[in-house]
């Protein structure tokens, strides 16, 4: 029974290589860092799993593998939402949730773009962006007109000096 638990993580010699350190702190935080999973045995020694060191870096057994669906990103999985909580608003944003607060007490963002709903603060998304739109003036294609001439030099005579004339 001792030598099946054993073998079930990986030895102390294997961590130790595997973080560069023998010191079982810096140990932890090199599994923290890196997303190993593991626990702290009664001696405060990490323990690893070896199927989960074998998973992660990819020499799982093949017959007993699911097969791996790309994960789709934020805004693939937001494309059908309207409603989401402040958090996830200031998510997609790229601004903290704290900035998020801000904009919405000082009015930078209207009170029809947001509303309390049970005590959370819930968002339209829609509504958000036609907001947004509502900041842009209208996008007129240019018509097609002459271009302009580049601005050029003109030589001045000798013994003056040199004026440069541009066509604005």
């Amino acid at each position: 029974m001792a030598g099946h638990l054993e073998s079930m993580f990986i030895s102390s010699q294997d961590l130790a290589e595997l973080t560069a350190s023998k010191h079982s702190a810096i140990q932890a935080r090199w599994l923290r860092a890196n997303g190993f999973p593991f626990i702290l045995g009664g001696d405060g020694v990490p323990k690893v799993v070896r199927q989960t060191l074998l998973d992660k870096v990819g020499i799982a057994d093949p017959d007993n593998q699911l097969p791996l669906e790309p994960t789709p990103s934020l805004v693939e999985i937001t494309d059908n939402w309207d409603k989401v909580t402040e958090s996830m608003m200031a998510e997609l944003l790229g601004v903290t949730r704290r900035s998020l607060e801000g904009r919405r007490y000082t009015g930078a963002i209207p009170a029809d773009i947001w509303r309390k709903v049970d005590g959370r603060v819930m968002y339209s998304m829609k509504r958000y962006e036609a907001f947004l739109e509502g900041h842009w003036s209208p996008f007129f294609e240019p018509v097609n007109s002459p271009s302009k001439k580049p601005a050029h030099r003109k030589k001045a005579t000798q013994g003056k000096k040199e004026i440069i004339y541009q066509l604005v």
